[in-house]
């Protein structure tokens, strides 16, 4: 692996940490795509989950206190059942299809939001 590639990644993944430390959320959607600039798609998922359940375990010992329970149980529910099925997926498909997949989503989600009405989103005028 060259420099090109370690540079690149920690570039990647800083500027998605710095949106997700700006937004709260988001990090994924810049982090794998920059990262897969780098690497192969699958790589870039399974490096991204490993920085997710890092920053996920700082920000729930950092937030303990304030942790609402109940919301935490049904989201980690979610996970035990996402993640191995997430990870099957990776290992059956080709990096291409899972590329493709997930550029098709990440572009269905777009024309939705472009399409529905982002009333709420607008900054009224003066």
């Amino acid at each position: 692996m060259s420099a090109q590639f370690y540079i690149g990644s920690a570039i990647a993944v800083f500027v998605a940490y710095a949106a997700k430390g700006t937004t709260g959320m988001g990090s994924a959607l810049i982090a794998i795509p920059l990262m897969a600039l780098f690497m192969d798609f699958k790589e870039a998922i399974s490096f991204d989950m490993l920085f997710e359940a890092v920053s996920g375990l700082i920000l729930v010992f950092s937030a303990f206190k304030h942790v609402n329970w109940r919301v935490f149980t049904v989201i980690s529910i979610g996970s035990f059942i996402g993640v191995p099925l997430g990870s099957e997926i990776l290992a059956r498909y080709s990096a291409a299809l899972i590329g493709i997949v997930i550029g098709g989503v990440a572009a269905g989600f777009g024309v939705m939001m472009l399409a529905l009405d982002n009333s709420c989103y607008r900054i009224p005028a003066k």
